[in-house]
């Protein structure tokens, strides 16, 4: 049962956030009644922004422990639900009303699981995970870890029961500017080898070291805790998967393609329903120019990248990249395996798709002309030139495909439109005067050679 009385705090600690707090605060604003700010030490104009959402700023002393400091937050929450996000995060525009919708009036810990969208500075593509932020508020449901935090709850209390939401927020830590992520990346190790120093039989901490030594390009060092949190055996089997794809990663960077393919496997093995672990298939196949392996791991990325974005994610982390983008690579693929006309199939389908892009019209005009498929590059000519209409080497090949067709008519106008717009250039002057010839347009010839001269 729902009610619509049932009230939602917002917990947050921060410091130094102006760069981002904003944007955050007015993603979520309208969906929760209350929002708490925790500040750690800010010096800039972050406590003067949240001032504006009517937020209650409390402060804490930074004891190098995020744990300590979000459960200090949420002594503040006064609603029946906690959500909790960081100040580079926004809620997805469609998730206000989904959110609103979990709040139900259950008196027992619930713990929901939501979608993260890591953004990256490729706009094609996101690393996807999961992430418990909303709970249940009053029933010992709290914060364990120095980092990388995880909820937990007290035994006091009945077991959490774990549901799944449609809520999703976005991400934005790895598309930040180098700077920034350079001052993170050293705080989050720092407290990663702490935490594993302190925790040495924690699965999750080897991982989430070895996450930040992959971050950092140290791939030995990542290698050895991911080997570390496989060896203790800890993770069901969607963490599972998610850890035998960052270690496939980490192999991979550091050129053991084939302990990267053993662990993309065992990957897949464990979830089958997944994109990460085919797109570090398609890695180690592209790298070892084994092409038809690498089409058949993309084929399958696509496949589950549309089921995933229906049915929701498998693992704990995964990866979303647009499907426009997956068929180029597949087309670049079918290419380089000789597979010219098949190539050329994959882009004249993505060239007459919703998304215009000029590299596809560019490669997919290549194509069609290297495979004399005349009529389907004069169609891609003219969409590129609708595309960008200051593309003038693409205006003169089409004039000369109609040339070639001997369609004098539609070639003097694809040559007027050259000359008007590039009327210094005495190549085009003189074709134009030859195509006026040819139509016997002597006057019109004579005229423009004149001017030409």
């Amino acid at each position: 049962m729902k009610n619509k009385k049932q009230t939602l705090s917002l917990c947050m600690i921060v410091k130094n956030e102006e760069q981002f707090i904003k944007d955050c605060l007015e993603s979520v604003k309208d969906s929760v009644d209350q929002i708490v700010i925790l500040d750690t030490g800010s010096t800039d104009r972050t406590l003067e922004i949240v001032k504006n959402y009517n937020a209650e700023i409390h402060y804490f002393d930074w004891c190098d422990d995020f744990a300590k400091a979000r459960n200090e937050s949420i002594k503040f929450a006064t609603s029946d639900w906690i959500l909790w996000m960081d100040a580079d995060e926004r809620l997805s525009p469609e998730s206000g009303v989904i959110l609103r919708n979990e709040l139900s009036t259950i008196q027992k810990p619930v713990i929901y699981q939501v979608q993260i969208n890591n953004k990256t500075s490729d706009a094609a593509s996101a690393y996807l995970s999961t992430a418990y932020r909303l709970f249940k508020n009053n029933f010992g449901i709290g914060f364990k870890g120095r980092i990388h935090e995880q909820l937990g709850f007290d035994s006091k209390f009945s077991k959490p029961e774990i549901r799944r939401s449609g809520v999703i927020i976005d991400h934005l830590g790895y598309a930040v500017d180098d700077n920034l992520k350079s001052q993170k990346n050293i705080r989050n190790l720092k407290l990663l080898k702490t935490m594993t120093s302190e925790n040495p039989n924690d699965a999750y901490a080897h991982f989430t070291l070895g996450q930040q030594y992959n971050l950092n390009e140290e791939f030995a060092l990542a290698i050895e805790h991911f080997e570390k949190a496989v060896k203790l055996k800890q993770f069901e089997k969607t963490m599972t998967a998610s850890l035998h794809n960052v270690l496939a990663e980490s192999y991979f960077k550091s050129g053991d393609y084939k302990s990267a393919k053993e662990n993309a496997d065992r990957s897949i093995k464990a979830v089958k329903d997944q994109v990460g672990g085919y797109y570090m298939l398609y890695r180690i196949a592209d790298k070892n120019e084994l092409y038809n392996e690498a089409i058949l791991a993309v084929d399958s990325m696509i496949k589950n990248g549309i089921l995933l974005q229906k049915n929701g994610w498998q693992i704990s982390t995964d990866v979303i990249i647009d499907t426009d983008k997956l068929n180029y690579t597949k087309a670049v693929l079918l290419e380089k395996s000789s597979d010219h006309y098949g190539a050329f199939q994959v882009l004249y389908e993505l060239a007459n798709g919703e998304k215009v892009n000029e590299e596809v019209l560019n490669k997919a005009i290549q194509l069609a002309l290297n495979l004399s498929q005349i009529h389907e590059a004069t169609d891609l000519l003219k969409k590129l030139i609708k595309f960008n209409p200051d593309r003038l080497d693409a205006i003169d090949t089409l004039g000369t495909i109609f040339i070639k067709l001997q369609n004098f008519q539609q070639a003097i106008e694809v040559y007027e439109g050259l000359h008007e717009k590039s009327p210094d250039n005495e190549k085009v002057s003189r074709r134009l005067a030859g195509l006026y010839l040819k139509v016997g347009q002597e006057s019109k010839a004579s005229k423009l050679l004149q001017l030409a001269v």
